[in-house]
């Protein structure tokens, strides 16, 4: 008698299991998934140009640059450096440019959780100038400087 018992609790609970495995998967296919941002559309930067030892700080204007996460921007393929939206326009990016060869390169907005596709690109956006970007060979230190410990 108590074996009948227990072999009707087992199929219970294994019919119970079945109908909340079916359920959770047809809910799995109706549940919403979140939205993406707009995607990001950059129309300028400012000012276009500057030396190719990078340093210039740039404000980059357009669509769908206030949503999303985190900000990247390259030029040419080189990562600015720090790349933000200021508090006063969520329609801007400002960012420092990093050093490159002289010449035309495109601008590059990625952000992300935006899109897709996630990403914008002014092409020939910003022009370096002058020559390429300083390399330090080598730094030699006077032979009469301090040792700091």
């Amino acid at each position: 008698m108590e074996t009948r018992f227990i072999k009707k609790g087992r199929l219970l609970w294994q019919i119970i299991l079945a109908v909340c495995l079916v359920v959770s998967t047809l809910w799995i296919g109706v549940v919403p998934v979140a939205a993406a941002g707009p995607t990001p559309t950059p129309s300028s930067c400012t000012p276009n140009s500057g030396p190719a030892a990078g340093g210039t700080i740039v404000t980059i204007a357009g669509g769908g640059l206030g949503g999303g996460g985190a900000i990247t921007v390259t030029f040419g393929g080189v990562t600015a450096i720090n790349p933000t939206r200021p508090g006063t326009s969520p329609a801007t990016i400002i960012c420092t440019t990093p050093a490159h060869a002289a010449g035309a390169v495109d601008v590059v907005v990625t952000i992300a959780g935006a899109g897709p596709p996630d990403s914008g690109t002014i092409t020939s956006g910003f022009t370096y100038t002058g020559g390429t970007a300083p390399i330090v060979a080598r730094f030699n230190e006077p032979p009469d400087a301090p040792v700091l410990d």
